[in-house]
Order: structure tokens, then sequence, then C-alpha cells
């Protein structure tokens, strides 16, 4: 939990930039092949590197989590990764049909 509340006002602050599709996708793609290896570790009882990977990761979690604030404070306000804005949607009236006609004429 700690680790969540640590990254979550940097994943906060960076959701409305486009730089986070690339760390969401970046983030993917680590737990994609963390995940591949312990299977392959554990079905086909070969040793890879992702534990050793996995856990020199987690050692610097701190760091990791530090420079992922300071990064989402960059960029939220910079032109490189500006923000994404939702459109907006056209606002619909719930006059009748016969009242639309009846005022325009």
């Amino acid at each position: 939990m700690i680790v969540v509340s640590a990254a979550m006002p940097s994943l906060v602050l960076l959701s409305r930039t486009r730089a986070y599709s690339l760390l969401r996708i970046g983030g993917a793609l680590f737990a994609l092949l963390a995940s591949a290896g312990w299977i392959a570790e554990r079905l086909l009882k070969i040793h890879n590197p992702v534990d050793t990977v996995v856990d020199s990761v987690a050692h610097r979690a701190f760091w990791i989590a530090s420079m992922l604030f300071l990064i989402s404070v960059t960029y939220r306000g910079s032109a490189l990764f500006p923000i994404r804005r939702r459109p907006r949607r056209a606002v619909e009236t719930h006059e009748p049909a016969h009242a639309a006609l009846s005022s325009t004429s």
C-alpha cells in the first residue's frame, strides 16, 4: 500500500498527458516480461535473471517514485506533452418538437 500511495499522485498528474500512455505501455511490458520469466522458471525449471531484475527495481522504489514525481510535475506544465482536453458534449434540449415549431413561426 505504501508503494501505491507514493506513486498514485504522480500517476494522477500524468494521466491527462501524452506521457502517461508511454509510461503505461512501458509498465505493462515490464510486467509482461517479468511474469513470462517467472512462468518459464516455474514450469521449465529454467533459471533466468527475472528475479534479479525485479529485486533490483524493488530496492530502488524510493528513487523510482521520486523520479516519477519529478517527471510528472515537469511534464504537467510542459509543451512537449500537452494536456489532452476532452471534447465538450453538445447540450441536448428536452423541448418537445411541436414547441420548437411554434417558436420559429
